[in-house]
């Protein structure tokens, strides 16, 4: 899957493990997330 196709959940969760990693820091989850979907 290519990043730009990557699901919201996907992107959350490179972005927090990228900004701790590289700031030390916790992001604020975005509000408006869309609902899961059951696999």
């Amino acid at each position: 899957m290519k990043a730009k196709e990557e699901s919201a959940y996907v992107k959350l969760a490179r972005e927090t493990i990228e900004n701790y990693v590289k700031q030390g820091k916790i992001i604020t989850p975005p509000l408006g997330l869309p609902e899961e979907k059951e696999m």
